[in-house]
């Protein structure tokens, strides 16, 4: 499908119950397979809660890492725990330093990139791009770069943003006119003409200021499993996104 609409690369996901990469899909079949297609595995999604570092995660790291590598992945994306109470900010930026410091030889040994994706939701642990985007020029490495995923980046409702230091791009559309805070992984779809987000506008900017990556579509609404036809709403949005990001 990637093919037929003209997409190089895929990410591919393991946290979707019953989908995981693992669970009957080993990772050298998952290789050989997207080599037979001739599309690169652009990341696996995601190291969930690393920012809650211990010896767990760390093993979980290692294996993660260690199959993105096998795929020829260009990295991992690192999504953070969630919480009924958001730490301080100064307890934030230590579990990140904690975490990159324990994943940075990780990442290194197998030439990989931690993509880290903050999520705006309020229950989320780290919301914030700024703190982030902090802890990862404090290091000056090149193991992790900010992911920019437009729909979270309106939920939080946080202005700055940060191209020399992103190293991908989610898009997804919200058709719903809701406040922010009452938006959820269930509002968002493709993108398209009715999107309030502001996606375009987004992915614009970050354009302009140079970023050349990969821009990846990440919907998550349940109606999107049925439908009937999903190459071809596939492809209409990629129309779409492709025509209003050079007019």
């Amino acid at each position: 499908m990637a093919k037929d609409v003209g997409v190089d690369a895929v990410e591919i996901r393991n946290d979707l119950k019953d989908q995981a990469l693992g669970n009957g899909y080993s990772v050298a079949k998952a290789r050989a397979d997207a080599d037979e297609a001739g599309v690169k595995v652009l990341t696996i999604n995601a190291l969930m809660d690393f920012n809650a570092w211990n010896d767990e995660r760390a093993t979980r790291a290692a294996e993660v890492i260690g199959a993105a590598a096998e795929l020829g992945a260009m990295g991992v994306i690192l999504v953070p725990y969630f919480t009924d109470r958001k730490p301080p900010e100064e307890t934030v930026r230590a579990e990140l330093d904690a975490a990159f410091k324990g994943l940075q030889p990780i990442l290194s040994r197998h030439a990989m990139i931690g993509l880290v994706e903050p999520l705006g939701f309020e229950r989320c642990s780290l919301s914030s791009k700024r703190i982030a985007a902090d802890a990862i020029k404090a290091l000056g490495g090149s193991e992790f770069r900010l992911v920019q995923d437009t729909f979270h980046h309106y939920v939080a409702g946080e202005p700055e943003s940060y191209p020399e230091i992103t190293g991908l791009i989610h898009i997804s559309g919200v058709e719903r006119t809701i406040p922010p805070a009452e938006m959820s992984d269930d509002d968002r779809i493709f993108v398209g003409e009715g999107d309030v987000l502001g996606t375009i506008e987004q992915t614009r900017h970050f354009i302009d200021r140079g970023y050349d990556g990969y821009i990846s579509f990440e919907p998550f609404s349940p109606a999107l499993r049925n439908d009937p036809d999903p190459r071809a709403t596939i492809a209409r949005s990629i129309d779409y996104v492709r025509q209003a990001l050079v007019q």
